[in-house]
C-alpha cells in the first residue's frame, strides 16, 4: 500500500510535469509577443514621460506578495494619490484580485501593456518579477528601480547583473555591499528598506510565549535534503516537546518559498509533530516577528531585520561548510553574527534548551555596531522615502 508521502510526491511530480509542458508549449508565443512590444515600445514614449500615469511594480517572480516591492506598494496604494499596479502569477493574482487590488497577471497583454506605458518599473528581484521576457529582450521602458528584497548584508548575489537604472540602497554600508557586481554610480544610499517599517512599529509590540525558527534555501538538492534531515531529528525530539510543555513555549517553523513544495511534502501530516509546533508560509514571517521573543537563523538576511527589535536571536548554520562553497559572503559569519551560534544539533539544544539565548548582554556592542551600519533611523519612514527617492528620479 502507498503511503501518504509516497502519493503526494507522485502528485507534486506529476504537477511538476504540467506545468514544464504549459511552460515549453507556451514560451514560443510568448517570445514572439516580447519581439512585438520591443518594435512597437517607441510608440509609448510620450506616455512613459507622465510621471503620474499608473507604475508597475511586482517581487517575488510574481510569486508572493512580500518584501521592499509589497512595502513600497501597500504604501503608495493607501498614503499617496500616485497610481501603481501589482504584477503577479496564480494563484496570488487570484488572492489580489479578492482583496480588490489592482494587480494584473504576468506575462498577459493587459500586463505588457501596462509596462510599455509606465513610467517606472519597479522590481525587487529582477525583471522578471513583473514580464518573462524583459531580461532577455531589451525593450524600452520607463526608469527600471531596483529594490532588492531585503537587506543586502550577509550574502553576495548570485548570478547576472540586473538591468536597472537605479538600485535603492538603505545606507552607505549597504551601496558598497552591492556594489560588488553593479555599477555604484546606479546605486543610492537612501531610498532603500521599505520592508523596515513594518518591522520597526513592532519595537513597542510585547512579544509572547514564541520561539521563531528561519532556516534559509541550500542551494543544492543535498544539501536542502540534509537541511530537512536536521530539522525532522529536531523537531520530534522529546527533550524539545518537554522543554516548549514546561516552558510553555511555541515553537513557529517558515519555510522559504523556494523550499516551500519539499517543505511541505517533509513536514506537514508529520507524525512527530509535537501541538507547540507549527509550520507557516514565507509570507507570515512578519506576523510572527511581532510575537517571537528569540530568531533562530542561519544565513538569511532577515537576521539583520530582526536586529531592529532588540530580541534574542540564535544562529544555527550546522552545514557552514557546504553551504559556503556555493556563496560568497561580505563578512565572515562569525562577525555578523550577533548571538550564540551552534554548528551541531547537540550545541543547539544546548543553547535552546538551557535558554543560553536569553543573556544578550555579551553581544551588545556587536548589535550597536551592524546597527549603525544599517538603519539611518529606527522611525517607520523608510517606504515614504522610498517613494520620494523614486518621484525624485522621474
Amino acid at each position: 500500500m502507498m503511503h501518504g508521502n509516497g502519493i503526494r510526491t507522485i502528485l507534486t511530480d506529476m504537477s511538476l510535469m504540467n506545468n514544464n509542458l504549459r511552460f515549453v508549449l507556451w514560451y514560443p508565443f510568448g517570445f514572439l509577443i516580447a519581439l512585438i512590444m520591443k518594435l512597437i515600445s517607441p510608440l509609448f514614449a510620450k506616455t512613459r514621460r507622465n510621471k503620474n500615469a499608473p507604475w508597475v511594480i511586482g517581487g517575488h517572480r510574481g510569486r508572493i506578495y512580500a518584501d521592499n516591492s509589497a512595502a513600497l506598494h501597500d504604501y503608495i496604494a493607501s498614503k499617496t494619490s500616485q497610481p501603481i499596479v501589482w504584477i503577479a502569477t496564480d494563484p496570488l493574482y487570484r488572492e489580489l484580485k479578492l482583496k480588490k487590488m489592482k494587480v494584473l497577471k504576468k506575462d498577459s497583454l493587459k500586463a505588457k501593456l501596462a509596462i510599455l506605458r509606465a513610467p517606472v518599473l519597479i522590481f525587487s528581484h529582477g525583471l522578471d518579477d513583473i514580464d518573462t521576457f524583459l531580461k532577455k529582450i531589451d525593450v524600452r521602458t520607463g526608469k527600471r528601480i531596483f529594490l532588492f528584497h531585503t537587506l543586502t548584508f550577509l550574502k553576495k548575489a548570485i548570478g547576472k547583473p540586473e538591468n536597472f537604472d537605479f538600485l535603492l540602497a538603505v545606507s552607505e554600508e549597504e551601496k558598497k555591499n552591492m556594489s560588488h557586481m553593479r555599477d555604484i554610480n546606479k546605486i543610492l544610499p537612501y531610498g532603500g528598506g521599505a520592508h523596515l517599517d513594518r518591522i520597526l512599529e513592532l519595537r513597542k509590540v510585547e512579544p509572547q510565549n514564541l520561539i521563531l525558527w528561519f532556516p534559509t534555501w541550500r542551494d543544492t538538492k543535498d544539501e536542502q535534503l540534509n537541511a530537512f534531515k536536521v530539522m525532522a531529528e529536531i523537531i520530534g525530539s522529546k527533550k524539545l516537546h518537554d522543554f516548549l510543555e514546561r516552558e510553555n513555549l511555541h515553537l513557529a517553523i517558515i519555510n522559504h518559498i523556494n523550499a516551500s513544495s519539499n517543505f511541505n511534502l517533509h513536514f506537514t501530516n508529520n507524525n512527530s509533530l509535537d501541538s507547540r509546533i507549527s509550520l507557516h508560509k514565507p509570507t507570515e514571517i512578519i506576523d510572527f516577528f511581532a510575537k517571537a521573543k528569540c530568531f533562530i537563523s542561519d544565513y538569511s538576511g532577515t537576521i539583520f531585520d530582526w536586529l531592529a527589535l532588540d530580541r534574542p536571536a540564535i544562529f544555527f548554520p550546522f552545514d557552514e561548510q557546504a553551504y559556503i562553497k556555493n556563496r560568497d559572503f561580505f563578512y565572515e559569519l562569525s562577525q555578523a553574527y550577533y548571538g550564540p551560534v551552534a554548528h551541531t544539533i547537540d550545541e543547539f539544544m544546548d543553547i535552546l534548551l538551557n535558554k543560553k539565548w536569553e543573556n544578550t548582554e555579551p553581544y551588545l556592542q556587536k548589535r550597536e555596531m551592524w546597527k549603525n551600519k544599517i538603519f539611518s533611523t529606527l522611525e517607520p519612514v523608510y517606504s515614504k522615502k522610498c517613494y520620494e527617492t523614486i518621484e525624485g528620479l522621474l
